[in-house]
């Protein structure tokens, strides 16, 4: 059963882009915890991770970008980054994603 919560997990559209990474992590430890082991390679895990996020094609293709190399670390970065925290409302399909610019570099 908590493989099958796994798979069948997607982010909801009311759903924050920092709710949804936490619930799949919650969800994959559970996994991980029952199956003593990791089910996934971290490239297949980040893959999961942005495939089931349910953005549009314009954010997919955004996020699948600008990743420097395919893990899961990179990947959760590179969506908090994207779509920022918490508070973010950012509208997946009807604006463009925010990018935050280090302007101290």
């Amino acid at each position: 059963k908590v493989m099958q919560e796994l798979e069948q997990y997607q982010r909801r559209e009311s759903e924050s882009i920092m709710v949804y990474i936490r619930e799949f992590e919650r969800l994959y430890a559970q996994v991980v915890s029952f199956l003593k082991t990791e089910p996934l390679s971290d490239y297949m895990k980040a893959y999961r991770l942005i495939d089931c996020a349910n953005l549009g094609d314009t954010d997919s293709k955004i996020v699948r970008s600008s990743l420097s190399k395919w893990n899961y670390a990179e990947a959760v970065s590179t969506m908090k980054r994207i779509f920022g925290g918490e508070t973010s409302n950012h509208s997946l399909d009807n604006s463009p994603p925010v990018l935050c610019v280090d302007t101290t570099a």
